[in-house]
């Protein structure tokens, strides 16, 4: 059967679905069927989002990442963009630190940690209303650059918030439940917990 992945985000995925069936099964699978599929499939990368996820396959795939002119153009562009959303910082501070490139941490320190809400949460851009994938994001990068947010209890306090009464986690405070949000709930639980577990042993 022929497969198209015309995405790196897909890729990721199968990269991702492949590793975990060769833990489980013990066969090696991985790296001969995802080179037969970059190699027959051609995925530009576009923009930051491309690139994010092209970076997230070669490093599973330890493959080195050497950026095309396009690529670089990319995230210069993305560097001085005025308005960034949680996710846009989230990958652009993974990417310059996977690829060792020097990043101003303090400036995007200091505008995330002030893009907290007075609810705990974060909105998608700064000062917008809080929800729970751009308050993962946040917390992601927060903890790429070693630092907490704010207030880290009223940030836990907003994910409580969210999680329904029949259980999992809606999108904001009373939203209906979805595995989608009940995930970026969980992560962003796990990495308040590893924040406030770190913050015990200084």
């Amino acid at each position: 059967m022929e497969v198209k992945y015309h995405s790196w985000a897909k890729y990721v995925f199968l990269c991702s679905y492949l590793q975990a069936c060769e833990k489980i099964y013990n066969i090696d699978l991985q790296k001969s069927l995802c080179d037969k599929i970059i190699h027959e499939n051609e995925i530009i990368s576009n923009n930051l989002y491309d690139l994010y996820y092209m970076i997230l396959a070669k490093e599973i795939l330890t493959i080195t990442t050497n950026l095309t002119k396009k690529e670089k153009d990319i995230l210069s562009s993305a560097q001085i963009k005025q308005v960034k959303s949680m996710e846009e910082y989230k990958q652009l501070i993974i990417i310059m630190k996977k690829l060792n490139i020097p990043l101003q941490s303090q400036q995007y320190i200091s505008i995330i940690q002030n893009s907290q809400n007075h609810d705990g949460g974060f909105g998608i851009v700064p000062n917008s209303t809080s929800y729970l994938e751009p308050t993962y994001h946040a917390l992601r990068s927060l903890r790429e650059l070693h630092v907490f947010p704010i207030d880290i209890n009223q940030c836990e306090r907003f994910i409580d918030s969210c999680m329904a009464n029949i259980g999992g986690y809606g999108r904001q405070t009373i939203t209906v439940p979805t595995l989608e949000y009940s995930y970026y709930a969980l992560m962003s639980l796990n990495i308040i917990e590893e924040m406030k577990n770190s913050k015990k042993e200084i």
